[in-house]
């Protein structure tokens, strides 16, 4: 009737993330990342974090979350100003989100009465969805025309259309909004283009608005800043995320496991956080489901489907997945049950003998595909009685 194990963000190193309890070096999670990622640190600016070092993420304020995502990579060949296609008439620099004086303020090309952003340029397949995110922060209000905006304004669209309404994704970035749009690619035979008009008026005072972080992906989300300069740039996969041997302090015939955590998107790549011996045979899963809105629990027991008499691997709840929660599964041969944010969503009382409940994961598919998790975790906890639920 104790709590067992423990990960809260909080220490790392290359190639690990420290866990909290038990104090030995199995409760902390071994990570990979085969390449440098961004992060807002506890100053709210971004941040750039070295190959294998954990992101401790604080996006959502001041307790920070472990920030795991899928490899992607930044079109855009310049993000800290874009590609010009007409060019503005002068630009001036500012402080950007990440601390530097790099973030532009813009004037518009008068001849052209604006210029535009040519943000991705390319063949893709059909249907192939791409996200651009950008990183906004209001100067002054034009004495003009109060009502003007001065932002950019996604048209111009070539060969794609737009699926997803631009939206702030993030607040308080060094003073900047993160704002992104997805779009879908309609024909793959022909070049795709996303381009993205300021300044349609000219003279009500448009470059009181700076911009940073120019970033076009492929995807049906935006992710993590990645900053280029000159070239495309790939930012690896966070993957291996996994704890040692805790066979000593997991007790397989029951307990709870609880997670406080959420994904990248609603509906994305079947992301999972699980308890396990290691093998697909004894394992309690919470899957992020590629349906929207949709949590899936996955028990095995000594090989065997747990729920509906064993006919069945997995039951289902409703919510949405981008939404931080607490979730709990409590599980006792005869007594299964699963919380989110302390009300009951599932009941069932298959029988069942668990073994060998070893290792905590945000890394196992069991099935060839690693499944790696993607989005936030604020802490991951195992109990070893059913009645810490």
């Amino acid at each position: 009737m104790a709590l067992k194990y423990l990960y809260v963000p909080s220490g790392y190193k290359a190639g690990t993330a420290y866990g909290v309890l038990p104090n030995v070096a199995n409760a902390d999670l071994a990570f990979v990342r085969g390449s440098s990622a961004t992060r807002i640190n506890a100053d709210g600016l971004i941040e750039t974090m070295a190959t294998n070092v954990t992101r401790l993420d604080y996006t959502d304020g001041s307790c920070p979350t472990l920030l795991t995502e899928p490899e992607r990579t930044n079109l855009v060949v310049n993000s800290a100003e874009g590609t010009y296609g007409n060019a503005p008439a002068s630009t001036a620099q500012t402080i950007a989100p990440d601390g530097t004086n790099t973030a532009t303020i813009p004037t518009p090309n008068e001849v052209a009465d604006r210029y535009e952003y040519v943000v991705s340029a390319a063949t893709y397949a059909t249907d192939t969805k791409l996200t651009y995110s950008w990183h906004r922060k209001r100067i002054s209000t034009p004495s003009e025309d109060p009502n003007q905006t001065g932002d950019l304004k996604v048209s111009g669209l070539v060969n794609c259309t737009q699926v997803g309404s631009t939206i702030q994704i993030g607040s308080d970035i060094g003073g900047y909004d993160r704002f992104s749009a997805t779009f879908n690619v309609t024909d793959g035979s022909l070049e795709a283009k996303i381009r993205l008009y300021f300044g349609e008026v000219v003279g009500v005072g448009n470059s009181s608005v700076a911009y940073f972080g120019h970033q076009v992906e492929v995807g049906d989300y935006a992710t993590s800043y990645i900053p280029t300069s000159g070239g495309i740039v790939t930012r690896s996969a966070d993957t291996g995320v996994i704890s040692g041997d805790l066979s000593s302090y997991i007790n397989s015939s029951e307990g709870v496991l609880e997670v406080k955590a959420k994904a990248l998107f609603n509906g994305g790549n079947d992301c999972r956080i699980s308890i396990s011996d290691n093998t697909q045979d004894n394992r309690l899963n919470f899957i992020w489901s590629d349906t929207t809105s949709l949590i899936r629990i996955v028990m095995k027991a000594n090989g065997s489907n747990v729920f509906d008499g064993g006919t069945v691997s997995s039951k289902d709840f409703i919510h949405d997945q981008t939404e931080m929660a607490t979730f709990k599964i409590k599980w006792k041969s005869g007594d299964i049950q699963v919380k989110v944010n302390d009300t009951v969503v599932i009941t069932e009382t298959d029988t069942f003998t668990m073994i060998g409940l070893e290792q905590v994961s945000l890394n196992k598919g069991y099935s060839g595909s690693p499944l790696s998790f993607e989005g936030n975790v604020q802490y991951i906890k195992v109990y070893d009685s059913a009645t810490d639920f």
